[in-house]
């Protein structure tokens, strides 16, 4: 089961992307930046954004699936991703002007 996008749309909305370019800047790869790290919150927002890895663009800020999310969809992507090659991850990298 695929995660849906109304599920991706909603976390989205939710995000204060200023506040995750702020924090972004000086994290270390991998460090939770949205939200903070509960198990409820990680249950309830069902997806997570780490600081990902410095890159002559910019940092990377990636977006994950939590392996305890209440969707259905998002935990199953989630336990997926141990099984992958990481190099398939998704990330999007903010890039310098």
């Amino acid at each position: 089961m695929p995660i849906s996008n109304k599920v991706v749309q909603k976390f989205l909305d939710k995000v204060p992307w200023s506040e995750i370019t702020r924090k972004a800047e000086n994290a270390p790869r991998g460090s939770r930046l949205y939200p903070t790290r509960t198990p409820v919150k990680d249950k309830a927002y069902n997806l997570r954004i780490d600081a990902g890895s410095n890159t002559p663009a910019g940092k990377e800020i990636v977006m994950q699936a939590n392996i305890n999310a209440e969707d259905k969809g998002v935990r199953e992507a989630a336990q997926e991703k141990f099984t992958r090659n990481p190099s398939q991850s998704h990330c999007w990298t903010e890039r310098e002007e």
